[in-house]
């Protein structure tokens, strides 16, 4: 019979005193004490002998050193139920005592890490200051890296892989560039010969211009006021045309010097014209008149020429030669607008020598320029004659004459006369064909007046029209149906989707379209500067006129580009055609957009401006998380911060949690990451979401740890959270490494920058946080105030009504907690006897019955924990409740498995520019309605026959030419010239040239016939096509000729093909240009004859081309789909080649940005694999546990599923950039799942019991964690762009959710029923493990100091104690 006495003079029986601070008048006596005194006493001995064989022999590494006296019994009391958890040394000394069974290797493993971490906590808890200072010295070290940082904004750079075909692709000209720059300083002896030495400019000799091969360029895109509306109308072309003129027009002032276009426009090759000529002398002047080109829908008119300058226009009476010229314009200049190319040539041509120039301008059909187009307003002034709807107004103007003379008007009194000064030039010229009627004269020179005032006096016009004619308006949409041809008509065809967007073809067959399109191109900088350094074009003369010419490099002309480029853009982007006001309020302007300029400096500009840190941003999604962390971790007492409050140490968590970002960001700018956009506008936030959860998770045990242990209180908070804190931060590091299997350059910085953040941030937690913890522990143990230091808290008791609860949750009515405390601290050298420790237990507390509650060790704090075991985890109890939630968690994995097949690819480019800027508003508008792309396909050719594979050249250009996407004429050939087709042409007319000249017997004696001056054989083509017969290989043999043909059959002869194909780049330099062949290395002038037989010499064959390009235009490209289709589809036609012996590969930008798509899938199942089996082997290695390892990973699978087919639902396209998201989930979700896991696995009783314990335990900090995440990413939603917030902030918040639902709700019914086994089995299958007996000081343990306290004679007990 059990009998509670309480000993009048309050010691025990034992005569031992009781300590000072222990609750007096309590006994708790057994009747059989003295039987079982002499049972533990035995037992002491045996156990004592056995510890001690375990702990001195090689498990000393893992087991001994743990000593249950060191711990109070609140302690011990959480042990009880979670002993592996707590302290599996302690376990493992159960264990060994016979007490429980269980795996030894995985609480080895556990102790150790236990052990570890505890020592590093214990170290941080005696030092903290120097702790603090240390790391924090070394983090502010790291941070120095932050000044060299460098932003990538090179978007190619960004997204290109690096390695791998593309990568190889893209680097394949410059790889040959620098191959050919250190060899060029080589002058052969053969060089000497053949070729002109080429000059040697020392300021380019260490220049790489990557540009080179593709300029650069400006596009404008123009749509109309409303939706739908169609631009082909005479406004909206007349519109177009002002614009391109302004753009012609714009100005910068560099260096002392105006810039315009014309400086820095891309031309059709080099004029080349004889010294001996007559027109060399006025080369600069025919220079002016080569246009820049560009791709325009007005190119189908004759407005088209007026942008075409040349500005200033050339003053005719400077120039002598155009008295050669019948047909002069009647003002005094000349420019495109009145310029017949055709007839000047053809006049020049029979009295000096052109050189090819005539050739070139017939093969081109250059013709009359624009004067043969139709013109946008008939009624312009400048309209030409030759125009198809030309208006002849003469008769009008008669009527409007004799109409003012009748009613004695001066006609000068309403129109302006135009004056013709060209007249009084005269008698410069030798003949001159202008002749006129008295009325046309007098008609012309109030022409331009008179054409003005019919179109601003829309009644007298229509008078008039009606008495004589209305002028023909052109049908627009039939002029533009077929595209539109540039002024070298015969190579420069615009195809219609190129310059017009949202065409409709109606039933009668004509066209309207919602937006046109103009592109520019520009020259590279190197080419910038060697046309103005070469002394013999007239730009040479500016930089001379200007003083700059020593100064003037590359470097300048990159400037002068960059700067006219940004004008450019800026002033269309204020163009006052973008805004519009109301009638009530014509001062305000609103923005509207019809305008979208798009510069090649513009998308790098934007993102060099929002790669910078928005310290704005950060600083208030910082704030936001230092608020919400203060405010979670604050309690109050009489309306102050309570002693146990933690607002300071969340405070300057979140500040550590920043510093290790810092921190993190400096080093890897040591590593030589380079910053981009990810890493400004998503790390910081990211890892801070990240990185506090570990904080939540240490304050949360915070408090009860100092409650419930007597010393190395850090020690011991680290010992207990550590595992949960080693395993998801280490998941989350290896899932953002995970993330750089994909090689998308911009996408592995972000990832690789994640990793050292997030390492950084274990690294600060471990330390300074900890060393933080530290401090504030000592205010805690001196009962002051949070914040307030100086203030101390009035003794309460309320952390004893924390203790004076009973595992049911009922404050028991003694205070019975100074009896236990002197019972087990007077129980060092017992070793307890496990069977009678629980008979013991039991007769204190009762039976342990199966519906004892075993989760709620403490009372409740806070409302979600009491909403949770009032309602949650009773709710979990029923079967229907956790069938159903089964249910519910499989069938929302295969609802997201079923959105997976919803989910489309695509990235559209305007998502990666920040919202609301010109690029941005520009991509929007060309993706709506301009879905072509240039492209071309790249010949490798070192190892290609070009002479005996010209067919298979053809072949390849044809395959790639019947694609559906490939722009077409109306041939149905491709709308880029091809250079094979050109070079046959132009051999087939020399050959033709030839066969005339046989059959005319002039190739007999033909180089005397030259020397002799014959006028039959003077012809520059002639001479050249018998020097190419005479020619082949490295050989010269005239006997060929007559004999062998240039071409026949449409091939070219494989002996000559690389000497004729030199000769061709030499005389049809401007077609090559137009045809991009871009032939690497690149090719010298050469050295023609002398005298008469300037065009009669050996003609050297070309080195074979390296690097050559075959262009083309492809169109329908909308979507990620169908480009990705396109690709496969042109890879597949360029590797049948390529294994046909012609090594090629295509190149454009859909290939660029497009190309991981192919394999983009299984890039992402991979990574997924690759995370999941990290996860997989971290966990089992940690947790010992392969079960445990597969229920996480199992769990992950389905959040990943559920969140994949949530982008498919909700229309998220999956790409690089969401595929980030998506691996990274595996990792993050390892948050949400492995703290219910690790409570569940340590925990013991029933499958049920524990997983209510597991919840009632982590719920709060996941909860918790959770929010912090999410405030982490919040001001993620406010980033400017538009990639940011739907695919890391959308993305992000969904994954959230999902794995707060599988984590805390599917989880732990899945555990409940399929979870696995506790780690330990106590002795007699009880639910209860009770502490280990205290180490004796016998046993050696090293680095200890083991303290003895005297031996009870009565049985250890608990300390709810049952009255």
């Amino acid at each position: 019979m059990l009998t509670l006495i309480e000993a009048p003079t309050g010691k025990n029986t034992d005569n031992e005193t009781v300590p000072d601070n222990s609750r007096p008048g309590q006994r708790l006596l057994d009747y059989s004490q003295g039987n079982i005194t002499n049972e533990f006493d035995d037992d002491q001995e045996v156990g004592n002998n056995r510890l001690t064989r375990y702990i001195k022999s090689w498990r000393r590494f893992f087991v001994g050193k743990s000593n249950s006296s060191d711990y109070s019994q609140e302690w011990k009391r959480e042990f009880m139920v979670h002993p592996t958890m707590s302290d599996a040394d302690m376990t493992l000394q159960q264990i060994y005592l016979d007490n429980a069974q269980g795996s030894i290797p995985t609480l080895a493993i556990r102790s150790v890490i236990q052990n570890n971490v505890y020592m590093l906590a214990s170290y941080v808890q005696k030092k903290p200051w120097l702790v603090l200072t240390c790391v924090m010295s070394l983090f502010l070290i790291c941070t120095v890296g932050l000044q060299h940082v460098r932003f990538e904004d090179d978007i190619v750079k960004l997204w290109v892989p690096k390695g791998g075909h593309l990568n190889a692709e893209i680097n394949f000209y410059s790889n040959l560039k620098k191959e050919f720059e250190s060899q060029k300083d080589v002058w052969s002896h053969y060089n000497e010969k053949h070729f002109i030495r080429p000059f040697i400019d020392e300021k380019l000799k260490n220049y790489s211009d990557d540009d080179d091969i593709g300029g650069s360029y400006q596009v404008l895109i123009q749509t109309g006021e409303e939706e739908e509306e169609n631009l082909l109308t005479k406004e909206k072309l007349l519109e177009h045309v002002e614009l391109i003129k302004e753009i012609k027009d714009i100005t910068i002032n560099l260096y002392g010097l105006n810039w315009t276009l014309d400086d820095i426009c891309f031309k059709p090759g080099d004029l080349s014209i004889k010294s001996e000529s007559m027109a060399k002398d006025y080369q600069p002047v025919i220079e002016s008149l080569i246009p820049c080109i560009w791709i325009t829908p007005i190119d189908c008119f004759f407005e088209g020429s007026k942008p075409m300058g040349p500005t200033p226009p050339i003053n005719l009476s400077n120039i002598t030669l155009l008295g050669y010229i019948t047909e002069l314009p009647e003002e005094n200049t000349l420019k495109w607008t009145n310029i017949n190319p055709k007839q000047v040539v053809d006049d020049l041509s029979k009295v000096t020598n052109l050189g090819t120039m005539k050739e070139f301008f017939d093969r081109s059909e250059i013709g009359m320029g624009y004067l043969d187009r139709p013109c946008i307003d008939p009624l312009d002034p400048e309209c030409p004659s030759t125009s198809p709807n030309y208006y002849n107004a003469l008769p009008a103007f008669k009527i409007f004459d004799e109409s003012l003379k009748k009613r004695n008007i001066s006609i000068d009194s309403v129109l302006t006369k135009f004056v013709d000064t060209f007249d009084s030039f005269n008698f410069f010229f030798i003949t001159i064909n202008r002749k006129q009627s008295t009325d046309d004269k007098y008609y012309n020179s109030y022409r331009v007046s008179f054409m003005e005032f019919l179109r601003s006096n829309k009644e007298e016009a229509e008078r008039l029209f009606k008495l004589t004619s209305y002028p023909l308006y052109p049908n627009y949409g039939k002029v533009v149906k077929n595209g539109c041809k540039g002024f070298a008509r015969g190579v420069m065809n615009w195809s219609r989707n190129m310059i017009f967007g949202g065409v409709n073809i109606t039933n009668d067959g004509e066209m309207t379209a919602e937006a046109m399109q103009t592109i520019i191109l520009v020259s590279s900088p190197k080419e910038i500067y060697t046309a103005f350094a070469n002394n013999q074009t007239s730009r040479h003369q500016k930089l001379i006129n200007g003083g700059i010419i020593d100064q003037w490099n590359v470097d300048m002309a990159k400037e002068i580009l960059k700067v006219w480029q940004r004008n450019f853009t800026q002033s269309i982007y204020n163009h006052k055609l973008n805004f519009y006001s109301e009638p009530d309020y014509p001062d305000t302007k609103i923005e509207k957009r019809r305008l979208h300029p798009l510069a090649s400096t513009s998308i790098g500009d934007m993102l060099s401006e929002f790669c910078q840190f928005n310290y704005t941003v950060i600083l208030f999604g910082y704030g936001f998380m230092i608020l919400y962390a203060m405010y979670s971790q604050g309690k109050i007492r009489n309306y102050k911060l309570s002693h146990d409050s933690s607002v300071s140490l969340a405070f300057f968590g979140v500040l550590s949690v920043t510093l290790s970002s810092i921190a993190g960001l400096g080093i890897s700018t040591w590593l030589g990451i380079e910053f981009n956009a990810a890493t400004t506008q998503i790390v910081p936030f990211l890892t801070l979401g990240i990185g506090v959860d570990n904080m939540f998770l240490l304050l949360h045990n915070y408090h009860t740890v100092t409650k419930s242990v007597k010393k190395n209180e850090v020690g011991v908070l680290l010992k207990e959270t550590g595992m949960s804190i080693l395993m998801t931060s280490t998941n989350n590091i290896l899932s953002f490494l995970a993330g750089t299997v994909l090689p998308i350059p911009a996408l592995r910085s972000f990832c690789f920058q994640s990793c050292i953040l997030l390492t950084f941030n274990l690294i600060g937690i471990f330390t300074i946080f900890l060393a933080m913890i530290s401090i504030d522990l000592r205010r805690l143990k001196d009962g002051r105030r949070d914040i307030f230091c100086c203030s101390y808290e009035v003794h309460s008791s309320d952390d004893e009504d924390d203790r004076n609860y009973n595992e049911n949750g009922t404050k028991i009515s003694i205070r019975n907690e100074s009896i236990i405390e002197r019972a087990l601290s007077r129980s060092n050298t017992v070793s307890i006897n496990n069977n009678n420790a629980y008979q013991s237990l039991n007769f204190i507390k009762g039976n342990d019955s199966e519906d004892e509650k075993s989760c709620n060790q403490l009372p409740a704090k806070g409302i979600i924990h009491r909403l949770l075991r009032k309602y949650y985890i009773p709710f979990l109890r029923y079967k229907i409740v956790k069938i159903l939630i089964l249910v519910l968690g499989l069938g929302l994995g295969i609802i997201g498995y079923i959105g997976t097949f919803n989910i489309k690819q695509g990235l559209e480019l305007s998502d990666v520019l920040p919202e609301h800027t010109a690029p941005a508003a520009f991509l929007r508008a060309r993706d709506r309605y301009f879905s072509f792309y240039p492209m071309s396909i790249v010949i490798r050719g070192e190892n290609v026959d070009f002479a005996g594979k010209q067919k298979l050249i053809e072949n390849l250009r044809s395959d790639i030419g019947r694609l559906s996407y490939v722009v077409k004429n109306g041939d149905s050939q491709p709308s880029e010239p091809f250079w094979m087709d050109l070079f046959k042409n132009w051999l087939t007319r020399l050959q033709e040239k030839i066969d005339k000249a046989s059959s005319d017997g002039l190739l007999i004696d033909f180089d005397e016939r030259i020397l002799n001056g014959s006028i039959e054989v003077k012809y520059p083509d002639l001479q050249v096509a018998y020097s190419l017969l005479c020619s082949y290989g490295d050989k010269e043999d005239c006997s060929r000729v007559g004999k062998v043909k240039l071409i026949q059959n449409g091939i070219v002869n494989e002996e000559g093909f690389y000497n004729y194909l030199y000769g061709w780049h030499e005389y049809e330099s401007m077609l090559y240009t137009v045809s991009q062949a871009r032939f690497y290395p690149p090719l010298y002038k050469l050295k023609e004859g002398t005298g008469n037989m300037t065009y009669r010499y050996f003609i050297p064959p070309i080195p074979k081309p390296k690097y050559s390009e075959i262009p083309f235009y492809m169109t329908g490209l909308s979507d990620t789909e169908t480009i990705v289709h396109m690709i496969k589809e042109v890879r597949a036609i360029c590797s049948r080649y390529t294994e046909l012996g012609i090594d090629n590969f295509p190149s454009g930008i859909a290939f660029v940005f497009w190309d991981q798509y192919l394999n983009l899938n299984i890039t992402i199942l991979k990574a997924i694999g690759i995370i999941t089996f990290a996860v997989f082997i971290v966990i089992t290695i940690l947790l010992f546990n392969v079960w445990a390892a597969a229920c996480i990973c199992f769990t992950l699978m389905i959040m990943t599923l559920e969140l994949a087919g949530f982008l498919g639902y909700s229309g998220i396209k999956l790409n690089p950039v969401s595929a980030v998201s998506l691996i990274t989930a595996v990792g993050i979700g390892v948050e949400f799942t492995v703290h219910v896991m690790y409570s569940y696995l340590t925990a013991l009783g029933t499958r049920q019991e524990r997983m209510e314990m597991a919840i009632d335990r982590v719920f709060v900090p996941v909860i918790h964690g959770a929010i912090s995440t999410l405030l982490g990413i919040l001001m993620l939603g406010f980033s400017e762009f538009e990639f940011v917030v739907k695919y890391f902030f959308i993305i992000m918040s969904a994954l959230i959710i999902i794995g707060l639902i599988n984590g805390l709700i599917f989880m732990p019914v899945l555990l409940s029923i399929f979870g696995p086994n506790t780690e330990i089995k106590v002795k007699g299958n009880k639910k209860r493990l009770l502490p280990p007996p205290p180490l004796s000081r016998d046993i050696d343990l090293p680095n200890r100091r083991i303290k003895t306290r005297s031996t009870v004679t009565f049985p250890t007990t608990h300390e709810n104690v049952m009255e």
